[in-house]
């Protein structure tokens, strides 16, 4: 089961333009990413994520600067959302622009999902931990999922939004007064999840481009794009990114089930016709995830038994035995004599 995503499409278009805007030929652009800029297509970006790290340092060293998402907000509009753009256009206010955001996000080359939280007066958009990429370029993904909801606001009602709070998921960095700028605050870091919280009302403001006749249009045709995405790809292999994006967390059924629009019978059902269950499929990310951990050797078996939720240290080690045949120990050890140390 793979567990790779394609990298978020909007970040690297606002890359790429940055690098353009430092003074980067297009020659070596295309060289360092392997895309043909006189043709790009947002379904044709696949970037691995290391490749693009590399094409960060690059940018960093040449031009003596530090990529930051903050600054790559600027670089793009809304437009370069793809199909999805035309329906968060066309909207009537912001409410609707994220709840199409949350539903058709698939089709904007998310790595991770957006939660909106409603609460009094106060809406709070939430993104958990990626798990799965580079922390350099998780932060920049995170500092330019924040930066850009903002700028996609003023952009579509032509006012600024102020911010009540934010948190991001990494640790503090050293360029603060980029965070107070952009956000009006300085930010808590080091927190479980990147959210950010503004008054519930401006989620009413109306789009300066709403179009109550053609929005059913682009609906439809958001809504067949969807069904063609996700039907080439399994129940299970959906289940099995979202469960590996969100780990160490532990979702349960249900909720994996509504991130993907399924109600719990039905994903079940899912599963079962295609000869699995959502605790398989959570034990072979579980497995794989301990197998890393264990392999990197950067923390105790305990802390890594922890992070998966089991708290008997007796209870990770009946797992990983029922997963791979060996205690974690004796995993370790057979590690340690091929490596000859």
């Amino acid at each position: 089961m793979t567990t790779k995503r394609d990298f978020f499409h909007s970040v690297t278009i606002a890359l790429i333009r940055f690098a353009r805007r430092c003074g980067m030929a297009n020659a070596e652009i295309e060289r360092m990413l392997g895309l043909d800029l006189s043709r790009l297509d947002l379904s044709d970006i696949s970037i691995d994520p290391q490749q693009l790290l590399q094409f960060i340092h690059t940018i960093s060293v040449r031009f003596s600067v530090r990529v930051n998402g903050i600054q790559l907000a600027e670089y793009t509009t809304v437009a370069d959302y793809g199909i999805t753009a035309y329906l968060l256009m066309n909207c009537r206010n912001m409410r609707e622009v994220l709840e199409n955001k949350q539903k058709y996000f698939p089709l904007m080359g998310n790595v991770t999902h957006l939660a909106v939280k409603m609460d009094n007066d106060l809406t709070t958009l939430s993104r958990k931990k990626t798990q799965i990429l580079p922390a350099e370029i998780e932060r920049m993904v995170l500092e330019y999922l924040s930066a850009s909801i903002l700028a996609r606001f003023e952009e579509l009602t032509g006012k600024r939004v102020p911010v009540i709070n934010v948190e991001f998921s990494f640790l503090e960095p050293v360029d603060l007064p980029a965070y107070q700028e952009a956000f009006g605050q300085v930010p808590f870091f080091d927190k479980e999840q990147t959210t950010l919280s503004i008054c519930r009302s401006y989620l009413e403001l109306p789009l300066q481009t709403a179009n109550s006749k053609l929005l059913p249009v682009f609906e439809e045709h958001a809504r067949a794009c969807y069904s063609t995405l996700i039907g080439s790809v399994s129940a299970s292999e959906r289940v099995g990114n979202l469960l590996a994006a969100q780990l160490p967390c532990q979702p349960q059924l249900e909720d994996i089930a509504g991130e993907l629009g399924f109600s719990s019978r039905t994903l079940k059902q899912n599963l079962k016709n295609e000869g699995t269950t959502f605790s398989k499929i959570r034990d072979q990310i579980r497995y794989q995830y301990a197998r890393q951990a264990l392999e990197r050797n950067n923390c105790s078996i305990t802390e890594v038994g922890l992070q998966l939720g089991f708290f008997e240290h007796s209870s990770f080690f009946h797992a990983f035995k029922r997963w791979s045949g060996k205690t974690p120990l004796l995993f370790q050890n057979d590690l340690r004599n091929k490596r000859g140390c």
